[in-house]
């Protein structure tokens, strides 16, 4: 009996953990996804990033499951010659059309839940 007990208790871990990594299934972009959602992004925010040296900021974009979403986030190195660009914030997109984006949030905080992002790509405030 103890040991059906411990069985049927590993099968319920590794069920809820399996959900809990499906919940979790933001996948990077294609390439050309990528490329549209770079080009989405503010033109002020792109020209500042286009000054910045060589190696200093690196956009690391995912893709919510259902493909109508996406995060941008900078992540800036900390080599001193850097640190005068760095910047917090994140950008969420949301797919318009096949190839077209449009940003939707930019900011530190995290978004109010109205924007219906997934909760596999972003937590949002006011989420219970």
């Amino acid at each position: 009996m103890m040991r059906r007990n411990l069985q049927l208790l590993a099968v319920v871990a590794i069920l809820a953990l399996g959900l809990i990594a499906s919940a979790a299934a933001r996948r990077p972009p294609t390439p050309a996804e990528r490329s549209a959602i770079v080009r989405a992004l503010p033109k002020s925010y792109r020209a500042s990033i286009a000054k910045t040296p060589v190696g200093c900021v690196t956009l690391i974009t995912h893709v919510s499951t259902n493909g109508r979403f996406a995060q941008v986030t900078p992540r800036f190195s900390p080599r001193s010659v850097c640190v005068r660009y760095a910047s917090d914030g994140f950008f969420l997109l949301k797919r318009v059309t096949a190839g077209t984006w449009r940003t939707i949030f930019d900011g530190s905080d995290q978004p109010s839940c109205d924007l219906g992002v997934p909760l596999d790509l972003i937590s949002c405030a006011g989420y219970h």
